[in-house]
């Protein structure tokens, strides 16, 4: 979870695309200045506030030497900015993170794909963009990107990679379709030349930045609560904002509910107040949820019981992007009060986080930031989601096919089981789904 008391509010233009991969030696070798003064301080800035100060016993003066002297081998500034940033990853952190400058170009692709069970699969394609007219649907399995094998556990550092830190103008992707052959699409991506600007206030987490376009559609942004028959409550939570109150409406729209279901799917986590005030709904008396190890001190987060209070059950939808404090909450709620977790494994990225600002230059000012864990979250029977994740009661991942038809599967598995745990009828079919898709 990030606790964003400070914030990097604008990580501005710092160089041209142009520039990123054609300079001249003169301007090349102003690059590596600027690069080595920006690993020096993005590592300072890390050994003064990381939460271990034994960084995980690595040794940082030597590594940041290291980084200085890949960044005087780098042909280009885009593997200058890899070299900082594989500086920081040795820490194998979640939450502690380079955050580059950004350019005044962006490359777009159309599509959003993220890990549904042992795939990667395609969940969004945007119109009038690349992907659309190369034929690619939602649903659609991802074999392959740019010569790599597309794998759960290393999909996102591989969007991170060719979106962030090295752009590609063309990707080459091996795709399937249902029982189709698998076949390889060449993507030339659309350039928009306008200045780019990350507004961090917008990002619940970093990993926020791997997504092709950030702006959110009216559905996007939208919580959403409902009530099925039978008395069951369902609340959407996206994230859990810095409002730590507003998750209380939602619980408010759902207030007569016997059991309830909380979809945290693609909830990447939040504002720690508002973990506590929202699970306090769901709490018969004051609880440790988790605790915060910093460097000198160890605080417990407490959530106290708070109206509605719903005391029947709890089903808690989980996916492959649900963190941080997503994890948290579904996480406690499993083992300390026997909720049901329904979904996919969640992404295992659970520390507690400020992001900070930095900048370089005069004349050419060079805005960049760095995200850095300043406490590792533990639960109170001693385990750590972090780099592991929350895993489900019940798997239910939706198909290919399930996705582009607009079937929520889980959805239907999470109301069957609340049924369930309710003593309400299940229809057959469900019972055996039910049967077949315990974990």
């Amino acid at each position: 979870m990030s606790l964003r008391t400070l914030r990097l509010t604008c990580v501005c233009v710092a160089f041209t695309f142009a520039n990123a991969f054609v300079l001249g030696a003169d301007e090349l070798g102003n690059e590596r200045y600027r690069m080595k003064s920006i690993a020096k301080t993005v590592s300072d800035e890390i050994e003064k506030r990381y939460y271990d100060p034994n960084l995980k016993g690595l040794n940082w003066k030597g590594l940041l030497e290291e980084t200085k002297q890949k960044i005087d081998n780098a042909k280009n500034v885009p593997e200058m900015l890899t070299a900082i940033y594989v500086m920081v990853d040795k820490l194998k952190d979640s939450h502690t993170h380079f955050l580059p400058p950004s350019v005044n170009v962006k490359l777009k692709y159309g599509f959003e794909a993220k890990p549904i069970g042992d795939d990667i699969r395609i969940y969004r394609v945007r119109p009038n963009l690349p992907a659309e007219t190369a034929g690619l649907k939602i649903g659609d399995k991802i074999i392959g990107m740019n010569g790599h094998t597309a794998e759960r556990y290393s999909f996102d550092d591989m969007l991170l990679y060719y979106r962030v830190l090295h752009p590609l103008p063309s990707w080459e992707l091996v795709v399937q379709t249902g029982d189709d052959q698998p076949r390889t699409v060449r993507l030339n991506a659309k350039r928009e030349d306008k200045p780019i600007v990350l507004d961090i206030d917008r990002l619940s987490d970093f990993w926020d930045i791997i997504l092709e376009d950030q702006s959110e559609s009216e559905e996007e942004r939208t919580y959403h609560t409902a009530n099925f028959d039978g008395g069951i409550g369902y609340i959407q939570v996206r994230e859990f904002p810095v409002n730590a109150s507003f998750l209380d409406g939602l619980a408010d729209n759902v207030k007569d509910s016997k059991a309830v279901i909380v979809d945290l799917r693609g909830c990447p986590g939040g504002a720690v107040d508002t973990l506590k005030s929202f699970s306090g709904h769901f709490l018969a008396e004051t609880a440790v949820m988790h605790k915060m190890v910093e460097r000198k001190k160890i605080e417990e987060i407490t959530a106290k019981p708070k109206k509605p209070n719903f005391s029947g059950p709890l089903v808690i939808m989980i996916d492959s992007r649900t963190g941080s404090a997503g994890e948290a909450f579904a996480r406690f709620f499993q083992s300390a009060k026997g909720a049901l977790v329904v979904g996919d494994a969640s992404l295992g990225r659970l520390m507690t986080s400020l992001y900070y600002s930095e900048e370089f230059g005069a004349e050419k000012i060079v805005y960049y930031g760095v995200q850095i864990s300043i406490a590792k979250v533990v639960l109170p029977n001693g385990d750590e989601v972090e780099g592991k994740g929350v895993a489900p009661n019940v798997i239910c991942n939706p198909t290919g096919k399930d996705m582009r038809e607009g079937r929520d599967v889980c959805l239907d598995a999470a109301v069957a089981r609340a049924r369930e745990a309710l003593h309400l009828p299940v229809s057959e079919k469900k019972l055996a789904e039910m049967e077949s898709s315990k974990n």
